[in-house]
């Protein structure tokens, strides 16, 4: 992966330039930390260890099935007794052969070792000279070989959100079961779904039956039972907020897609943990890209008829090269106005929409968050620095969050995602701050802000000076921060935040 760096001279500027334009004399506390900010920006390291203790809030676009790196699955299969197969670069039950070597081989021999990592992620497939879409990707199709289950995922993200000190995480999973969606497939065996009317009728017993929703919180139990065994005695993991995504996959027949939403939909009715319905899989796919207009039409109809939840669409994740020019006008939009997305993940194209300038508008005036993936937009899209529109969305007073994507293949972090941000656009300490607060401003947690109309200027009534050490909440407070999850979790940030801060006052002459 290209890494975005900046020298120490052009650190020193920046910090001389941050110094310049001061127009007031700011508290002691923020004057310490934002001059450890500003030193730090001078080297990547000092920056990264900056970073790796400040509070960052939510990462809203997170792929459970991409978190995992290549280390665990190779431990995965080892315990599992595979053995690799060096033509396909996949797992398998076959003995040894010639081509076909054991894991103990694999991890003693280094070319096979370096060709295994590279196989799982997009570990420099710059030097490689192939596809940072391909090499993306291409894990997908090889993780089913090693049964690493949603539950040991889950474990591995709380770890890793703990060490980062993230507080909340909105993952999209996997929360229906095989066996559930077969059951809406069946329901459809007979009916065309381009009669809408019809495709529902077949499937809305379904999405009333208990027993399906049991299944689904029955599956989510136990990936949370098994994560929290695992987990329980790291300190902070007890606090992290997690609420998952359902998806589907917009790749294949019209059938599949409309059962598996349909499916989605029921698991956000049924399990309050299920926050989001949203569509995966690349947009310039044949598939993706000449059925869009059909797809938004049935996440409107499900949508109308389903409890109006929250939606969140990858949208707008192209270029020119990608797709036709008509294909790059209305994708974003479409997502928004026929879609009801809240959010957008990706958004790249926006400057391509028919009256972009407009859309801008809307988006700024509606609050909907651009979930911005800078890592990702590189490997897949070869869209860095000034050719991204994270700027633009910025300008146009549209709120963005920065987020990992798929970190186990794209080798990331959210605190890598911040340095690159700051490196890249010349970020300021309340710039990170914002973008963190707006992660969890524009998250999916039920209930209540702890600022009122999204003004982070104004706290809400009853909570003025929560925001400073020492406070303490009154017995009516804790009773509705309890109440509140989104309050309760902007609160733990803030306090978080309040603390971390605090620490460089020693730093003050």
């Amino acid at each position: 992966m290209r890494r975005l760096f900046i020298t120490a001279s052009v650190g020193l500027v920046i910090l001389s330039g941050c110094t310049t334009v001061q127009t007031a004399t700011p508290t002691p506390k923020i004057a310490a930390v934002e001059r450890a900010f500003n030193a730090a920006k001078s080297s990547e390291p000092e920056l990264i260890n900056f970073l790796e203790r400040m509070p960052k809030g939510a990462d809203l676009h997170n792929h459970l099935e991409g978190t995992i790196f290549s280390e665990y699955v190779l431990r995965a299969a080892e315990n599992q007794g595979l053995n690799y197969d060096l033509d396909t670069n996949q797992f398998t039950e076959a003995d040894v052969s010639e081509r076909i070597i054991s894991t103990t081989a694999l991890k003693y021999s280094m070319p096979a070792f370096r060709a295994f990592r590279e196989a799982y992620s997009v570990r420099r497939w710059r030097d490689s000279g192939g596809s940072g879409r391909d090499a993306f990707f291409a894990p997908f199709d090889r993780y089913p070989f090693v049964r690493y289950a949603p539950e040991v995922m889950l474990r591995d993200l709380i770890k890793r959100s703990v060490y980062q000190n993230i507080q909340h995480q909105e993952t999209a999973s996997p929360v229906v079961p095989p066996q559930v969606t077969a059951r809406f497939m069946a329901a459809l065996a007979d009916v065309d779904v381009a009669d809408l009317d019809a495709a529902f009728a077949a499937v809305e017993p379904l999405t009333r039956d208990p027993q399906i929703a049991a299944q689904i919180t029955a599956r989510i139990d136990g990936w949370e039972a098994y994560a929290g065994e695992q987990t329980k005695a790291l300190k902070g993991a007890s606090d992290l907020s997690i609420v998952y995504g359902a998806y589907v996959v917009r790749i294949g027949p019209l059938k599949s897609v409309f059962a598996n939403a349909a499916a989605n939909f029921t698991a956000i009715q049924a399990d309050p943990r299920v926050v989001s319905f949203g569509f995966v899989a690349p947009e310039d796919h044949p598939d993706s890209n000449d059925n869009f207009d059909k797809h938004m039409q049935m996440i409107d109809y499900l949508w109308q008829r389903l409890g109006k939840p929250k939606v969140n669409l990858h949208a707008g994740e192209l270029t020119p090269d990608d797709v036709a020019p008509e294909s790059l006008r209305d994708r974003i939009r479409k997502s928004i106005d026929i879609g009801h997305s809240n959010r957008i993940g990706h958004g790249v194209s926006i400057a391509w929409e028919a009256d972009s300038q407009g859309l801008l508008e809307q988006m700024a005036r509606d609050g909907i968050l651009v979930e911005i993936c800078l890592s990702s937009n590189e490997i897949i899209l070869d869209v860095v620095g000034n050719e991204h529109p994270f700027t633009l969305y910025r300008k146009a007073g549209v709120p963005v969050s920065l987020n990992t994507d798929d970190e186990g293949i794209g080798r990331n972090s959210l605190t890598y995602e911040f340095t690159r941000a700051i490196l890249t656009y010349n970020l300021s300490y309340s710039d990170i701050i914002e973008l963190a607060r707006n992660s969890l401003e524009y998250s999916f947690l039920a209930g209540e802000s702890l600022f009122v109309e999204r003004d982070y200027q104004q706290v809400r009534p009853g909570f003025e000076g929560s925001q400073n050490v020492g406070w303490i909440p009154t017995a009516e407070q804790s009773a509705l921060i309890a109440s509140n999850p989104k309050l309760s979790v902007q609160l733990r940030f803030e306090r978080s935040l309040a603390a971390f801060a605090a620490s460089f006052e020693t730093d003050l002459p």
